[in-house]
C-alpha cells in the first residue's frame, strides 16, 4: 500500500467516526443518557434532605448517606455525555460565541452558563466537603435541572425527530 491509499483509509475512518459520534441516532441516544442520569441525579439528591433529618435525629453519616456513592458516579457520567453533547452540536456553540448570539438564544445560553456554574460547584465540592460548597452545589444543580427541563421541553420535537425514519427502518 502507498502512502495515498493510507491517508485515504486514515481520512474515510475519521469520517466515519465523526458521523458515528455526530448522527442524528447518536446525538439521540446521548440525550437519553442525559435524561436518565439527570432524573438519577434528581433522584438521588431528593434522599438528601432525608438523610440530614435522620442525621439530626442520631444517625450516622456513613448509614445514612449510602446515595452519594450513586449521585456522585451518576453525576460524573451525566459530565461526561454533557460533554459529548456539547461537542455533538460545537458548530452551534462557535456560532453563538463568534456572532454573539446570546439574546437570540436565551435559554442555550442561560443552560450552558448554569451548566459552567454546575462544573465549577463540582471542583469546589472535590476541593472539600463544607456546608458553604454544599449549598452552592445544590442552587446551581436546582437552578440547572428546572433549565435542563424547559430546555428539553421546548426541543422535544426536534428531540423526535432525531430517531424519525430510524424506528421504522429497524
Amino acid at each position: 500500500m502507498n502512502t495515498t491509499d493510507n491517508l485515504k483509509r486514515v481520512m474515510q475512518t475519521r469520517v466515519y467516526t465523526k458521523s458515528l459520534f455526530t448522527g442524528k441516532l447518536s446525538k439521540g441516544i446521548v440525550d437519553i443518557i442525559l435524561l436518565i442520569c439527570l432524573i438519577l441525579c434528581i433522584h438521588s439528591s431528593s434522599a438528601f434532605q432525608e438523610g440530614l433529618e435522620q442525621v439530626r435525629n442520631g444517625a450516622g453519616y456513613d448509614s445514612v448517606f449510602a446515595w452519594g456513592t450513586l449521585h456522585c458516579l451518576t453525576g460524573l457520567v451525566f459530565v461526561c455525555f454533557m460533554a459529548l453533547h456539547i461537542w455533538q452540536r460545537w458548530n452551534f456553540y462557535k456560532a453563538l460565541i463568534r456572532k454573539k448570539l446570546y439574546r437570540k438564544n436565551k435559554l442555550a445560553t442561560f443552560v450552558s452558563v448554569t451548566f459552567l456554574f454546575l462544573l465549577l460547584s463540582l471542583v469546589l465540592f472535590l476541593t472539600g466537603f463544607t456546608e458553604s460548597t454544599l449549598h452552592f452545589h445544590l442552587l446551581f444543580a436546582h437552578l440547572f435541572a428546572i433549565t435542563v427541563i424547559i430546555h428539553a421541553v421546548t426541543r422535544l420535537k426536534q428531540f423526535v425527530l432525531l430517531f424519525r425514519g430510524k424506528i421504522r427502518n429497524h
